[in-house]
């Protein structure tokens, strides 16, 4: 593979960055938030600036970002191209880069979810790619279809919880049809998402029979560079040991 070394010298490249958003409300308080709707903390406000600086040592310069339709992510990609004074750049939020949803895992803390559903229940979700966690009713409050986030959608691709699998076929068609298409045709483009859906991300992009176990860091891009549709390099911002320790307090989704 390729060394990443200056993004403006590689005209024959595109390249795609993906950053989990900042710290949560629901990271700081230890809950699985999935499609709720929180923002940031003052420290992910900070994380979001962070992933700017590193990026800019990079000196890398976006052509398109895109975040999932959550706040948390929003505002983390408004914050890193406001950093960068790139907020000139066509940007989009979409329902298809949303977390993956939890179910009735929402709003629980890992110790609530094993003490109502079992350490296995919780387990297989988590660690695994095809299992669902246990599904909302459709008439929880917590259903995508009673938000009016999602009013403009067909209820029938509303999910009432997710395995990491289904989150990445709905995630797919907007991966192939916009992002694979900005970056085959040399673009650098951003993804501010969240930390299952950049595993899924990684395993698709990387080939990988094994999906990432490790959990991604707030604020921590990673950067890949193609050659049209052929990756060629891949690098990982920032200080190895850092990133490390900071994914250690990253756990919840």
């Amino acid at each position: 593979m390729v060394a990443i070394s200056n993004f403006l010298m590689e005209k024959d490249f595109g390249h795609l960055v993906l950053v989990r958003h900042g710290q949560s409300e629901s990271n700081l308080a230890g809950y699985y938030a999935g499609w709720i709707d929180c923002d940031l903390t003052a420290k992910g406000i900070n994380d979001a600036k962070f992933a700017a600086s590193l990026l800019r040592a990079e000196n890398i310069e976006f052509d398109f970002a895109y975040s999932s339709y959550l706040k948390r992510a929003i505002r983390t990609k408004w914050t890193i191209l406001d950093e960068l004074d790139q907020m000139y750049i066509p940007t989009l939020a979409t329902w298809r880069l949303n977390e993956c949803h939890c179910g009735n895992f929402t709003g629980l803390t890992q110790k609530q979810m094993i003490e109502k559903y079992g350490f296995s229940t919780f387990h297989n979700w988590r660690e695994g790619f095809t299992v669902p966690p246990p599904l909302l009713s459709s008439d929880n409050s917590l259903a995508p279809i009673w938000d009016p986030h999602y009013s403009n959608l067909d209820p029938s691709v509303l999910p009432l919880g997710e395995s990491l699998e289904m989150a990445w076929k709905r995630l797919l068609p907007f991966w192939l049809d916009i992002v694979m298409k900005n970056i085959i045709d040399g673009k650098n483009v951003l993804v501010v998402t969240h930390g299952n859906i950049i595993r899924a991300i990684m395993k698709f992009v990387e080939k990988a029979d094994q999906m990432e176990k490790k959990v991604m860091a707030n604020g921590y891009p990673i950067v890949y560079t193609f050659q049209r549709e052929k990756l060629v390099g891949k690098k990982i911002l920032g200080n190895k040991e850092e990133r490390e320790a900071a994914a250690m307090t990253s756990q919840i989704i």
